[in-house]
């Protein structure tokens, strides 16, 4: 008995004391409220050093560049504003310690609205403050830079002057050189003017270096208004420079070619003579039998066939009159000679001569490829979900050769596809995402948008006929092959319109059956039956997986998806807290 009075007893002044506490506590400000406070103490210390920093460099800056920054401080009121700033932060800190730490001591729930309106005040004082000088820090770096950056420049000018006044000098140099010791040159010389042209422009670059050297004055004063002119001045000198130099440029090239002409035209005519043989011989007939074979065979696409052969032997004919042209120069008296032409011609036909074999290699397996056929197919995909989804694809890819019985058929196998790529193609089952059939280049087909596999045999005579409105395949083993592939026993027989539908879209190509539903993509009819076996088809498209009942977010078990927390700064609410954070967007 006593035993379950001294336990009754001692529940029941448990119970009293944790009442106590619990109203205790309710009588006492938020700890979210304390933290708010302090968090303001520390923001009002930290704008407090900012603004005395700032201050501070004002001063410095001031002593060391007076005549740069003295009148753009002034003009500016740098020093005022820091100074209005330091006050407003001091007037701030002195409400806090004489309005909101009493109440903080306090302790008192009743307070907490008023501590809350308090820091809000506080808050927008700080704020005004900081937000009145922000723009100081990157305005007096922009200012005290600006002397060192004109010097840097009046300096720079000053080097690319001297630098091209030589240069051209020397061409002129070298050219009043070159006529005395090859009195040849000198009918080119003449011609070319380039004697007069070459002196104006080292008069106009002797003219531009005095006007700069007498920018030395100006940025010697030190002021702000002297740098503005000085780089204002380069600017104008630049220019000049820029335009006598595209000038001088065109000359000196001309000068340039000369010379390089001089030094190696002793070796010129073996090199043309030695490329124009190689490209003489190159197989200009059998190209053009070719093309006229295979235009014959595929007369859908001659035009295009025609032209790439065209501009094969254009170019190596174009290159072959350049070096023919070069040699008559080459013959000529120097004199009457263009050395810059014949270095031209020299270089062309050599440039082709080192290419050609590429080109015509590259040339020569576009047009076999013309005989190639290949179609790769979308036959299955499959979803599995574990430690993580798995999204697989499964291709067919069949090609084939004009002439030879044999059709090579080839699976992929599952090959493991990010969510991008299966979206893609998930609605396109039985497609042929990649095809050249008979007769087209490879280029010619790969930005086609896809079509139903099999579909671009039909209207390519290469593997069947019209017969009135219907489609006929060819009867050949080859031809049976490859529409066995893309249609299995489900062939349906294509129709002019069908064709004319396919051959003129601007997208995927679905068809349409006698019902009006689509016979083509995964959720064809047709497609239904020729890959009634595909997995993807017998699992319902793995409707029934998490990954297709999200749409595609759910990643697995290790990626399941989190509640998100929003977080808003500069006043704004944060998703856990129901009161405003004030750290300032204009704080560190």
């Amino acid at each position: 008995m006593n035993g379950t009075l001294k336990a009754v007893l001692g529940c029941g002044l448990t119970l009293l004391l944790l009442g106590g506490l619990v109203t205790y506590l309710e009588t006492r400000l938020p700890s979210e409220v304390k933290r708010h406070c302090l968090e303001e103490r520390a923001l009002l210390t930290e704008a407090s050093r900012e603004v005395a920093a700032l201050k501070k460099q004002v001063v410095s800056e001031l002593k060391a560049h007076p005549n740069v920054l003295g009148e753009t401080a002034k003009s500016e009121r740098w020093y005022e504003l820091t100074a209005l700033a330091e006050e407003d932060i001091k007037r701030a800190e002195k409400d806090y310690a004489d309005k909101v730490q009493p109440l903080i001591d306090k302790n008192s729930r009743e307070d907490e609205d008023a501590v809350d309106a308090l820091l809000d005040e506080i808050f927008k004082i700080r704020e005004e403050a900081l937000k009145s000088v922000v723009h100081l820090g990157p305005r007096i770096k922009e200012v005290a830079e600006i002397l060192p950056r004109a010097a840097k420049r009046y300096a720079q000018i000053g080097q690319i002057l001297e630098r091209e006044e030589t240069l051209i000098a020397g061409h002129a140099a070298f050219v009043e050189n070159i006529a005395r010791q090859e009195p040849e040159t000198k009918p080119i010389i003449e011609r070319e003017k380039w004697v007069p042209q070459l002196t104006a422009h080292v008069a106009t670059f002797k003219s531009l270096r005095q006007r700069h050297q007498a920018l030395k004055a100006t940025l010697d004063k030190h002021t702000l208004e002297a740098a503005k002119e000085v780089l204002k001045a380069g600017e104008g000198l630049d220019a000049e420079r820029a335009k006598v130099t595209a000038h001088a440029g065109r000359v000196s090239q001309r000068v340039q070619a000369l010379k390089t002409f001089l030094e190696k035209r002793a070796g010129y005519t073996k090199q043309v003579e030695a490329d124009l043989k190689a490209l003489e011989g190159l197989p200009f007939a059998d190209f053009k039998k070719k093309e006229a074979e295979l235009a014959e065979r595929y007369p859908f696409n001659a035009q295009e066939i025609k032209r790439r052969v065209k501009a094969f032997t254009h170019h190596e004919q174009t290159s072959i009159q350049a070096g023919q042209r070069a040699l008559a120069q080459l013959k000529l008296p120097l004199g009457q000679a263009d050395p810059a032409r014949i270095m031209r011609d020299v270089g062309t036909v050599h440039k082709r001569r080192v290419e050609a074999p590429k080109v015509v290699a590259a040339l020569g397996k576009q047009l076999e490829s013309l005989d190639e056929s290949y179609e790769k197919i979308l036959i299955d995909m499959k979803i599995t979900e574990g430690y993580e989804v798995k999204l697989h694809q499964d291709f067919l890819e069949v090609t084939a050769r004009r002439g030879v019985r044999q059709v090579k058929k080839k699976r992929t196998g599952w090959k493991i596809v990010n969510a991008v790529e299966f979206k893609k193609l998930q609605p396109w089952l039985g497609m042929a995402v990649s095809v050249k059939p008979y007769g087209y280049f490879k280029d010619q087909t790969e930005r086609l948008p896809m079509g139903p596999a099999g579909m671009s045999y039909v209207g390519n005579p290469a593997y069947g006929k019209w017969e009135g409105d219907k489609w006929v395949f060819r009867d050949d083993d080859q031809t049976k092959v490859l529409v066995a592939s893309a249609w299995g026993t489900h062939y349906p027989g294509h129709t002019r319109e069908d064709y004319n539908q396919y051959a003129h879209r601007r997208a995927a190509w679905k068809g349409r059956d006698r019902w009006g539903h689509d016979r083509y993509g995964t959720k064809g009819s047709l497609v239904a039956l020729a890959f009634a076996s595909s997995l993807y088809l017998r699992n319902k498209g793995y409707s029934s997986t998490r990954w297709v009942k999200s749409g595609g977010r759910y990643r697995g078990t290790r990626y399941e998806p989190k509640r998100s927390t929003t977080v808003f700064v500069g006043g704004s609410r944060s998703s856990g807290s129901s009161r405003s954070s004030r750290r300032t967007s204009y704080g560190k």
